[in-house]
C-alpha cells in the first residue's frame, strides 16, 4: 500500500515538475495543486460529519467547497495549469462558503476565516487577494456585530487584519523573488534585451502562429563585423561596452512587434512578427545603416552583417535557425557590413 501511495506521489511529481522551474505559470500551478489537496483533505471530513449530524446546509457549502477543490485539483493536475478564470470563480465560492459559514455558526464559523485569508492569495495573486480579503472580513465584521460582544468583536478584528496583513507580506515577497527569478532567466545581464532562453520559447510561439494563422514571421541573425578585433585593441570592458551600445541603438529601431535577443558573444538576433522576407530586408537594411552611421563608443568603421530568413512550415526551430546562420555566414564571406538572404526553406 505504501508503494503503491510512493508511486502515485512520484507521478504527481514529475507531472508537475514537467514545466521548467522559471515558469511562472509552473510555479503557481504547484503552489495551487498543494493547496487544494490540503484543502480537500481537511474539507472532506467536516462535510462528512455535517452529513452523519444531519445538518443538510453545513454538508451542502462544505461539501460543495470540498468538491470544488479535489475538481481543481485534478484539473490542475492534467493540464499542469490553474486556469485563472476558474481561480477566481473558486476564490469567490470559497468567501461566500466562509461568510455563510460565519452567519449560520456564528464564533465557530469565523475560525474558517484564517485559511481562506491566506488561501486567497494562492488563488488570485496580490492584487486581487487583497481586495476579496478585505470585503471578506468586512462582511464577517458586520455579521458578527449583530451577536459578538465587546470584548470578542475586537479580537476578532485584530486577528484577521493580523492574518490578512501576514499573508499579504508573505505573497508580496514571494512576488518579488518570482520576478526576479523570470528577469534573471530570461533577461541578459549585460545588455538588458532576452535573452536565449526566452528565445526558444518565442520561436515556438512564432511557428506556431505562422503554421495555424499563416501569420508570417522574420528571423534576423547578426552579429558585429571584427568584433575580436575590438576587443583585442581596446579591451574586453569596451567590447562589453560596445555590445550594450549597438543593443540600444537596435532597440530603439525595432518595432512593437519585434523582438530582440542576445544569442551569445557578439550575436544577436531580432524576431519580427508579422513580417515576410521582403520586410525582412527592409529593417536588416534599417539597422545596417543604423549601426554604420552611429559610431558607436565614439569608434568609426563599425559595422554588422546580418541573415534573414523566414519561416517556411513544415521545417523545425534548428532548420530555420540553421538557413539564418547560413545567410550570416555569406554575408560575412562577401565583405561583411551587408544583408544576405537565406535559402529557400522547404515547402
Amino acid at each position: 500500500m505504501m508503494f503503491m501511495f510512493k508511486s502515485f506521489l512520484e507521478r504527481i511529481s514529475k507531472k508537475l515538475h514537467h514545466h521548467t522551474a522559471t515558469s511562472q505559470t509552473g510555479f503557481d500551478a504547484r503552489t495551487t495543486f498543494g493547496l487544494m489537496v490540503i484543502g480537500s483533505l481537511v474539507l472532506w471530513p467536516f462535510a462528512i460529519y455535517h452529513f452523519v449530524a444531519g445538518n443538510v446546509f453545513m454538508m451542502t457549502i462544505v461539501g460543495g467547497l470540498a468538491l470544488l477543490a479535489t475538481g481543481n485539483s485534478i484539473l490542475i493536475l492534467r493540464t499542469e495549469a490553474a486556469p485563472p478564470l476558474l481561480m477566481l470563480i473558486s476564490c469567490v465560492l470559497t468567501n461566500t462558503t466562509v461568510l455563510l459559514a460565519a452567519f449560520h455558526l456564528k464564533l465557530d464559523g469565523i475560525f474558517w476565516v484564517y485559511p481562506a485569508l491566506v488561501f486567497n492569495y494562492s488563488l488570485v495573486g496580490t492584487r486581487v487577494a487583497i481586495w476579496a480579503n478585505i470585503t471578506l472580513c468586512s462582511s464577517v465584521l458586520y455579521l458578527a456585530g449583530s451577536w459578538a460582544d465587546w470584548p470578542i468583536w475586537p479580537r476578532i478584528a485584530v486577528t484577521m487584519a493580523a492574518t490578512g496583513l501576514f499573508s499579504h507580506i508573505f505573497s508580496s515577497n514571494i512576488d518579488r523573488q518570482k520576478q526576479a527569478l523570470v528577469t534573471l532567466a530570461t533577461i541578459d545581464p549585460l545588455t538588458g534585451v532576452r535573452n536565449r532562453h526566452e528565445l526558444q520559447l518565442e520561436l515556438m510561439k512564432a511557428c506556431s502562429q505562422q503554421t495555424r494563422w499563416g501569420t508570417p514571421v522574420t528571423l534576423l541573425v547578426l552579429d558585429i563585423d571584427f568584433f575580436k578585433n575590438i576587443n583585442d585593441t581596446y579591451g574586453h570592458i569596451k567590447g562589453d561596452e560596445m555590445l550594450v551600445e549597438i543593443a540600444g541603438l537596435m532597440s530603439k529601431r525595432l518595432r512593437t512587434t519585434d523582438s530582440l535577443y542576445r544569442y551569445g558573444g557578439d550575436e544577436f538576433l531580432v524576431l519580427a512578427g508579422g513580417t515576410n522576407a521582403e520586410g525582412g530586408r527592409i529593417l536588416a537594411e534599417d539597422l545596417r545603416t543604423t549601426i554604420q552611421n552611429s559610431r558607436p563608443c565614439e569608434l568609426s568603421g563599425i559595422s554588422i552583417s546580418l541573415g534573414v530568413a523566414q519561416y517556411a512550415p513544415p521545417e523545425s526551430i534548428s532548420e530555420w535557425l540553421h538557413r539564418a546562420d547560413e545567410a550570416l555566414y555569406r554575408a560575412k564571406a562577401n565583405g561583411r557590413n551587408r544583408v544576405e538572404f537565406a535559402s529557400p526553406g522547404p515547402t
